[in-house]
């Protein structure tokens, strides 16, 4: 491809996909953490793999000149990452390969390579090429960046390692609500209501994605809600329903402040009813099931009217769940 397109073209080689466990790190490919070597891969009747050096297997395949980006060179933001693109083609590099080793690396590059204004040949697993296509294609009528907000009311266990994914995997700006204020009084909902909302709409532009989580995922900060019951006079369903109600509080005050949000994800499926019923919609448009009880849609009617909307059930899905779901959303977003 290279000998085709001529000496103006670059190859941005990046095997990494996610989704599949494959990982690029120190320049070695990984499978599911084992280096792609120690793998079923390696005893391929057809085309064996003796090497995990990403470089090792493509110098043995083409006689341009091949250079590697590491997870080091790749801390700075974007344009740093473009200026060592930058450096290394202008050293007569016509292959550079990349660390990756989730979705947000693969859409720095694709941002990074972007912003270089190189002309560039992927070369990867299909991953790469779709970030880097969707920061290339935009949609006409989105003008600004888009940003997610994901609302985590869940308590439940699996809820929280799908949180901890989510931290690990994407970088984002997060927010810890402690729900027992709201139930302590009405001016102490309103202090905490207020906190989250301007922790996040004064720190949302460092990341795409916002996350306002309950503390109740702690076991240790899980309400009792017994004593709050018999100090109201009101079932537990009513207790629950102030604090879903909170929440959807702070996810439409968060939505007013800041037009760059275009996507929201619910957890659990209260919060989800509490948001459509304070903004008054109609209902949400259903488009896609995307997992198991994760559903993805639009809301109708009301101030949110078509905001791109995923609400599942806080035990639904695996530890992966929350991040393939947020991947989803930033995907039908160009994000």
């Amino acid at each position: 491809m290279l000998d085709s397109l001529g000496e103006q073209y670059t190859a941005i080689v990046v095997p990494t996909f996610p989704s599949s466990g494959r990982t690029v790190v120190g320049g070695y490919l990984l499978v599911n953490g084992a280096l792609l070597h120690k793998t079923d891969i390696a005893i391929d009747p057809k085309c064996p793999v003796k090497v995990a050096k990403v470089s090792t297997i493509i110098k043995q395949q083409s006689k341009y000149r091949t250079t590697n980006i590491y997870s080091e060179d790749m801390m700075n933001g974007k344009h740093h990452l473009a200026d060592i693109i930058k450096e290394k083609i202008s050293k007569g590099n016509r292959i550079i390969i990349f660390d990756a080793v989730t979705q947000e690396a693969l859409d720095l590059i694709a941002d990074a390579v972007m912003t270089s204004k190189q002309k560039v040949l992927a070369v990867d697993s299909g991953a790469f090429t779709a970030a880097l296509a969707r920061k290339a294609i935009k949609p006409k009528n989105q003008i600004a960046k888009s940003h997610v907000l994901v609302v985590v009311g869940s308590v439940h266990p699996t809820t929280a390692s799908q949180v901890d994914k989510l931290k690990i995997m994407q970088r984002t700006v997060s927010e810890t609500v402690v729900t027992k204020e709201f139930l302590e009084s009405d001016e102490r909902r309103e202090k905490e209501i207020t906190r989250v909302v301007e922790a996040i709409v004064e720190n949302y532009d460092k990341f795409p994605i916002s996350t306002v989580i309950g503390d109740g995922l702690d076991l240790k900060k899980r309400i009792d809600f017994k004593p709050y019951m018999k100090k109201m006079n009101l079932s537990l369903d009513e207790v629950s329903a102030i604090i879903n109600d909170a929440f959807a509080e702070i996810t439409i005050r968060i939505f007013d402040r800041v037009k760059a949000f275009k996507g929201l994800y619910c957890c659990g499926g209260d919060i989800t009813v509490a948001v459509c019923e304070k903004v008054k919609a109609a209902g949400i448009t259903l488009e896609d099931e995307v997992l198991p009880l994760a559903a993805y849609g639009y809301i109708k009617g009301g101030p949110l009217d078509g905001c791109h909307i995923f609400t599942k059930g806080g035990s639904q899905g695996n530890q992966a769940a929350l991040i393939d779901c947020v991947n989803y959303l930033k995907k039908r977003l160009s994000i």
